[in-house]
């Protein structure tokens, strides 16, 4: 077992070909107590399984995405519910056709979603869950405000039309924004939030109620959840949706002749590129104007794609 710091990792390679994986989203705010321990044993489970991806664990609670086999998750959940770490709405379970995490690890972290003050608390307060089925009644409101809780390269592929946009980077500058800009906005008026999983809106919503504001809302499970449930002729979701793994973002290419989604492997080693750069702009080792640049390079290479025989697809970053 190879230990580097707080974290337990091992490398795998991929598993291609015609497998399907099951990929498991799952996050619970729980006191957790003997970390070092139960990291241990979260490792040594989840290696058995052969399961790859993260797992986050802190005093405040466990957050993580995994995959692995179907067989696989399910024992994973189980064990989840004899540790009393299953939080069963806020498990979600998604497939892909390829192995998008190259490794396992198990981290000891402050936060399990990182927003820059331990103090905050879902636990003790948080804002009104919304049903996803209900989500489009409350945010066409006009007396309620729409906020995305996420960053910007988040934002800019997707969001819901006229949600405010933060224009963070990552999530430890919310706190800043709702200091500065958010403060501006009416406390009794209606906040509707929302997030890729939920995890976010839970700290989001309870840092907003601690400033005074009185009617926060966020929406239970976030866009995944959304698009999971509400139909897409009554989607109210413009673009597409960014995911922290290989699959990058959940890419929905619809031909008018067939009714399944399609992905080509030239599309995910573009995405995936673009997601790496976009990371090294925000930790400052590679400028905005080299990023741009390099991206233009792969936007042209994808629409030059379908000489190749492959499926062309629009693209943006």
């Amino acid at each position: 077992m190879a230990q580097s710091g707080s974290a337990l990792q091992a490398r795998h390679f991929f598993i291609m070909g015609d497998q399907v994986f099951s990929i498991a989203a799952f996050y619970k705010f729980t006191k957790i107590s003997l970390l070092s321990e139960l990291q241990t044993e979260f490792y040594e489970f989840l290696e058995s399984l052969s399961i790859k991806g993260t797992v986050l664990l802190a005093e405040e609670g466990i957050n993580g995405t995994v995959s692995g086999s179907s067989e696989s998750i399910a024992k994973f959940k189980n064990f989840l519910f004899e540790k009393d770490l299953l939080s069963e709405s806020d498990f979600k379970v998604s497939s892909a056709d390829f192995m998008p995490f190259p490794r396992l690890k198990v981290k000891l972290k402050k936060e399990i979603v990182t927003i820059g003050n331990c103090e905050i608390n879902p636990g003790k307060k948080v804002g009104e869950y919304v049903d996803p089925l209900d989500w489009n009644q409350l945010i066409t409101d006009e007396d309620v405000l729409v906020l995305d809780t996420r960053n910007t390269y988040e934002v800019s592929i997707g969001s819901f039309e006229g949600a405010i946009q933060p224009e963070t980077t990552n999530f430890r500058e919310f706190p800043e924004w709702a200091e500065t800009e958010g403060s501006k906005l009416p406390k009794d008026k209606k906040i509707a939030m929302f997030c890729t999983g939920g995890i976010r809106c839970e700290k989001a919503s309870s840092l907003l109620k601690d400033k005074g504001f009185e009617k926060v809302y966020h929406l239970k499970g976030g866009i995944l959840n959304y698009l999971e449930k509400v139909k897409p002729e009554e989607s109210l979701w413009n673009g597409e949706c960014f995911v922290f793994d290989d699959r990058i973002r959940k890419k929905m290419i619809r031909l008018k002749n067939k009714k399944e989604d399609m992905r080509t492997d030239k599309c995910k080693l573009i995405l995936q590129k673009a997601a790496i750069k976009n990371i090294l702009v925000q930790k400052g080792k590679l400028n905005k104007n080299e990023a741009s640049n390099s991206l233009f390079i792969q936007k042209m290479s994808l629409c030059n794609a379908s000489a190749n025989g492959y499926l062309p697809c629009r693209y943006k970053v």
